[in-house]
């Protein structure tokens, strides 16, 4: 089954040389899309080098489920047992990969999952890295950069890569 075998590909490998491969091919599609200018193109080239180190989380990696957005998610209004306060009851189209947790929340904060009130609750149970922010923000610049070849006209993913890109060059 192909998902697993990618899976566990992604559990045996360290992680930057499971994901850049896939930025380098996202990034290589956004090039030849035309639809992202040349001046950000270089900038993520020349900062794209620096990513290895970057990402680098040892062997902190997590069963996650990579693709995670609302309509991936399930949830239950009333079965909880807690009136009031709906819980995850189930995911669709699970790819799953051993990943860096920074990807999981990236994707998830993206697509309106996860704010302030999410993030209040998950950093009590699971403190973030050092490093949290960085990642997060390289994972997002690959995103958006892919949303805008999605959605050329939708400026939201626009911003959100050269959001991301400042971020990224102001740490590293």
């Amino acid at each position: 089954y192909k998902r697993q075998e990618l899976q566990e590909e992604s559990r045996h490998q360290n992680w930057p040389d499971f994901w850049l491969p896939r930025f380098d091919a996202v990034f290589g599609e956004v090039k030849d899309s035309g639809q992202v200018a040349p001046d950000l193109l270089r900038q993520v080239e020349r900062i794209r080098l620096r990513f290895p180190a970057a990402l680098d989380i040892g062997s902190r990696g997590t069963l996650t489920h990579y693709d995670i957005w609302a309509g991936n998610v399930m949830v239950d209004f009333e079965g909880s047992g807690y009136p009031g306060r709906p819980f995850v009851s189930g995911y669709i189209d699970i790819p799953g990969y051993w990943a860096d947790y920074a990807r999981e929340l990236s994707f998830m904060e993206m697509f309106g999952l996860a704010d302030d009130r999410f993030y209040g609750r998950y950093w009590r149970a699971f403190p973030r890295d050092e490093g949290f922010q960085l990642r997060k923000n390289i994972y997002n610049l690959k995103m958006h950069l892919k949303h805008i070849t999605m959605y050329p006209g939708e400026g939201y993913y626009r911003r959100g890569a050269e959001s991301a890109l400042r971020y990224i060059q102001q740490v590293l």
